[in-house]
């Protein structure tokens, strides 16, 4: 409704300024056009112009309260962004000392758990748990070469049928494309060859 009422009062100053401009040039001065409005086309034509330069300065208010609001957006826009950063600055300082309490509570942790870790039975106990996960390291190590050997064979096979299955498709292909004896003693050779090693694959 808004960006209408911005359009209309720029359209209708320029269709009165057609009609003024008609009225002047084309029309007779002396002769009234309207019997019950005893205005001349002369008359007429100063109405209308009088009517489109009305029409130019509502425009102009119309454009003038665009910008103005315009502004007063940005403006406001500015200022909510430098107190969003303000408060964004007072949040980082906050979190900037909380961190710093958070880093001495650590240090002393830490200097708690160095005089825990002098006991010779922990040490110990650690020891022994760090060489059963070593033997569990191991065993999985084990299990996953054998799992990568037993895809390596998979993938190996599926090579080598799909690599047997595309050329029996080719032959065919051939085949049906041009039935001549050459292609049909292809197409028997591969499909006595795919099964031969389908026991393989």
């Amino acid at each position: 409704m808004v960006s209408f009422l911005q359009v209309l009062p720029r359209s209708l100053a320029t269709f009165l300024f057609a009609l003024a401009a008609l009225l002047r040039f084309y029309g007779n001065t002396e002769s009234i056009p309207l019997p019950f409005f005893p205005l001349t086309y002369l008359q007429w034509s100063f109405a209308t112009f009088v009517a489109a330069a009305l029409a130019l300065v509502a425009n102009l208010g119309l454009e003038w309260y665009t910008l103005h609001r315009g502004r007063n957006r940005e403006t406001e826009a500015r200022n909510r962004e430098l107190a969003a950063r303000e408060r964004k600055i007072r949040q980082d300082r906050a979190a900037e000392s909380d961190r710093e309490l958070a880093a001495r509570e650590r240090e002393l942790a830490n200097q708690e758990r160095n005089r825990a870790n002098q006991d010779r039975e922990f040490a110990s106990q650690e020891r022994n748990r760090a060489n059963r996960e070593r033997e569990l390291a191991s065993q999985e190590r084990n299990r996953a070469d054998q799992e990568r050997e037993r895809a390596n064979r998979e993938r190996l096979c599926a090579a080598r049928r799909a690599t047997l299955q595309g050329q029996c498709f080719a032959a065919l292909f051939r085949f049906q494309l041009d039935p001549t004896n050459i292609n049909r003693e292809r197409l028997q050779d591969l499909i006595a060859l795919l099964d031969e090693y389908s026991d393989i694959v």
